[in-house]
């Protein structure tokens, strides 16, 4: 009976990982925006520092702590300021 649950938590586990794998792997970047995502995750794993973007918040509308998500920051600048202006269109 033991070897059986065994079995069944190490089959079950894989799953765990590819579902979790698979939603970073929907984590998409808006339009010309890449390079704002990775200053953001630069940022947010500073120690100390002026420019250190913290890495988790208060919402506002639940008042729970949540983990700041940084595809979520650049998408909330894409959506108020469109694509950066230093990129030339063709």
């Amino acid at each position: 009976m033991l070897r059986q649950v065994k079995r069944r938590n190490q089959a079950s586990r894989p799953l765990i990982v590819n579902k979790m794998k698979l939603s970073q792997a929907l984590e998409v970047s808006p339009p010309d925006r890449k390079h704002q995502v990775k200053g953001i995750k630069k940022h947010m794993a500073q120690k100390k520092g002026k420019d250190k973007i913290p890495k988790t918040y208060v919402d506002k509308k639940t008042g729970k702590r949540k983990k700041t998500n940084p595809w979520a920051l650049a998408w909330a600048q894409y959506d108020k300021y469109g694509v950066p202006s230093r990129i030339e269109k063709d």
